[in-house]
């Protein structure tokens, strides 16, 4: 969240944050301590100049738009927070491996930069020897549809020029089969840094009990009256759960995580009155995200309390897209019941099937369909049609920005029959 007054930095701080954006994606704890101070650190933390992620490596903390803004004037053309993180994680295994990153004109460079496939991959000194090596923990690592394109695309220039691809990864089963297909020139090296001594934590952690809180509604009957009226209203359903007592509102938010699989500390707080602490013993995660997509300026450092176990698989990125769909069904003022609000495990990826699928009273499906701002105009066509062929009542759509509202209605006004959805979870 943006700090109102954020505070000013000194030269120091400014070279500081300037090295972290530009040559180490994101700081540990320690490396942060290290060029801040603890104190200065933990104020910048507070203020929002810097944001918390948690990671399989532990911990680690980006640099985000208010700091990019008095570090560089701008908040425009920055790197994506995924991108940010796996920078953060090739260096770190570079450092432990003892690998060497190489320059041009380094005696022991072969040159090789100028045959790598992106600017993700760097030539370094590795027990391959000199080797083109790229690393990626966003995600889990990189995919096999992925890994399968590059070798096809660079089997003849690496075994022509005689080196190895190196993909350093933290999960050695994705990837292993391509890998061992194409030996003679890619290398898979499993390694996963830890950015803490405490070998126990992990990307998700058990929500502690908090202090007893007011057990009272938090609006009244005339509250929500005045709540309905206002410039931007809360949803019909939403003004009936803040005036129950607050052991009813958290039974509400329980079955709505249970229906969604996911809930940010920020939804808790505007549709339910409750914290992350009044569902102890959930396992929740933290991390930074863009909702409004391409909009570099807003930028947000979240809780996400998952459902189950099953759910902690799920990388960052799906579990955000989960959470724009429990936006969708919050502001549809639609009840958390996972026989009528079905969320399709493929939805995210496929083209035929809808992120989610509403039966409404009358016993008809809706196609529901979350756009986080950058599925392009023939992706959306694509899924339009889709849906018009499988004889769906209508689609509910839903997006982040107004921007993004505008043009997409303008663009499928009579596909869609209404203006996209405007939702909000941060």
């Amino acid at each position: 969240m943006t700090p109102k007054t954020p505070p000013s930095l000194t030269p120091a701080e400014h070279q500081a944050l300037t090295l972290l954006y530009t040559d180490l994606g994101a700081w540990t704890a320690g490396e942060g301590i290290a060029a801040l101070g603890l104190e200065r650190f933990q104020e910048l933390l507070r203020a929002g100049l810097l944001a918390r992620q948690e990671t399989l490596m532990g911990p680690v903390y980006h640099l985000m738009a208010p700091a990019r803004k008095a570090v560089f004037g701008t908040t425009d053309d920055a790197a994506s927070f995924a991108s940010q993180l796996d920078q953060c994680y090739l260096r770190l295994c570079l450092k432990e491996l003892n690998w060497h990153p190489l320059t041009e004109g380094d005696p022991f460079s072969r040159n090789l930069q100028q045959f790598a496939p992106s600017r993700n991959f760097h030539e370094v000194r590795t027990e391959y020897g000199v080797a083109l090596v790229t690393a990626k923990i966003s995600s889990g690592g990189l995919s096999r549809p992925y890994l399968k394109r590059l070798a096809e695309t660079q089997r003849s220039q690496a075994l022509a020029h005689h080196y190895y691809l190196v993909i350093l990864t933290p999960s050695k089963r994705k990837g292993e089969g391509i890998a061992a297909r194409y030996e003679a020139f890619i290398r898979l090296k499993t390694h996963l840094p830890r950015t803490t001594a405490d070998a126990t934590i992990t990307r998700f952690f058990t929500v502690p009990t908090g202090k007893p809180k007011d057990a009272s509604p938090v609006l009244t009957s005339v509250g929500a009256q005045k709540a309905r009226r206002g410039k931007n209203p809360l949803p019909d359903l939403t003004l009936s759960i803040l005036q129950l007592p607050r052991r009813a509102r958290i039974q509400h938010a329980e079955e709505a995580l249970m229906c969604d699989g996911v809930l940010t500390s920020q939804q808790l707080e505007r549709h339910y009155g409750l914290v992350p602490t009044d569902l102890s013993g959930r396992l929740a995660t933290t991390t930074v995200a863009r909702p409004k997509g391409k909009a570099t300026a807003t930028e947000v450092n979240t809780h996400i309390l998952v459902a189950d176990r099953r759910m902690t698989r799920l990388p960052d990125e799906v579990l955000l897209h989960r959470v724009g769909l429990s936006a969708t069904r919050h502001q549809q003022s639609i009840s958390p019941d996972p026989e009528r609000w079905i969320v399709e495990p493929g939805g995210r990826t496929s083209i035929e099937l809808p992120d989610a699928k509403w039966i409404d009273e009358n016993g008809q499906a809706w196609a529901v369909e979350f756009d986080p701002g950058n599925y392009i105009y023939s992706t959306i066509e694509d899924k339009l049609q889709s849906f018009r062929d499988q004889d769906y009542a209508g689609v509910i759509y839903s997006v982040t920005s107004p921007v993004r509202q505008r043009n997409i209605y303008k663009r499928f006004e009579k596909q869609l029959g209404r203006a996209p959805l405007l939702v909000q979870w941060w």
